[in-house]
């Protein structure tokens, strides 16, 4: 979606906020009618909200920009006229029939907003070991338990345990390679007592080892990973540093 959107979304916000505070003190003082003063105060508090709402769907639904147009327009009619309309009826009383227009565009945005498309959620799936000639060859992977609330990956002969069961998170479309595709969060579901925690797949560095122990752990970050063409995993980092002619955008890790 376009940086415009998530601007227009914050100034639209930001002089919500502003007209509001107008409207509740200096307003006053050059318009004694209640009723106009409550007009202008539901301007400013539906601008509020659907700037709000532009900016969630800017994160939440980036691709949708007809319902973030639509929001745009609605503030911008309904809100604009009313702001108008209250200082001056008799200069821009021509702008009446586009104020119901700005909330036609307002429902039109939830509305597109509802059947639009939403934050991806790809099936859960499992992990498989591709490793021929060796034994561990088709074997899965599983959660197993490294400390409180940690869990490593161990390999098993089954699919169907819940420990088993991954998923690719995530809320904008990162693009690792445009014939890779997309990359997000790799994370595990740890079941407990009254409550689901996910916790996204990190790696574990140590400065004595040269390997890097996988583990998921309750956090809001996580590495990014991603499946090519083939479902195999990567890591979309495309520098390797233990090689003395650094070449970028060449590799990818599996």
């Amino acid at each position: 979606m376009p940086i415009s959107f998530w601007t227009i979304g914050s100034l639209y916000g930001a002089s919500s906020v502003v007209l509001g505070a107008f409207g509740a003190h200096g307003l006053k003082k050059r318009i004694s009618d209640p009723t106009k003063i409550t007009s202008w105060g539901t301007a400013a508090q539906y601008q509020l909200i659907h700037s709000g709402v532009l900016l969630l769907t800017t994160v939440a639904a980036p691709k949708n920009t007809l319902a973030a147009g639509l929001f745009t327009a609605g503030m911008t009619m309904f809100s604009g006229t009313i702001y108008l309309l209250v200082l001056d009826p008799q200069k821009f009383k021509f702008l009446g029939p586009v104020t119901p227009l700005g909330g036609l565009c307002l429902i039109g945005g939830w509305v597109a907003l509802a059947f639009g498309k939403k934050i991806p959620f790809p099936p859960p799936f499992n992990l498989v070991i591709s490793a021929p000639g060796h034994e561990i060859n088709g074997s899965y992977l599983t959660s197993c338990h490294e400390g409180a609330a940690i869990e490593g990956l161990c390999p098993t002969a089954s699919s169907k345990i819940s420990a088993s069961i991954y998923n690719l998170n995530y809320t904008a479309e990162h693009i690792a390679d445009f014939a890779l595709g997309t990359v997000g969060v790799l994370t595990w579901i740890l079941h407990g007592v009254g409550f689901n925690l996910s916790s996204p797949l990190e790696l574990n560095y140590s400065p004595t080892s040269n390997i890097a122990v996988p583990l998921f752990t309750p956090s809001e970050t996580g590495i990014l990973i991603g499946f090519d063409e083939d479902d195999k995993m990567f890591i979309p980092s495309f520098v390797d540093d233990t090689k003395v002619d650094i070449q970028p955008f060449k590799d990818l890790y599996y």
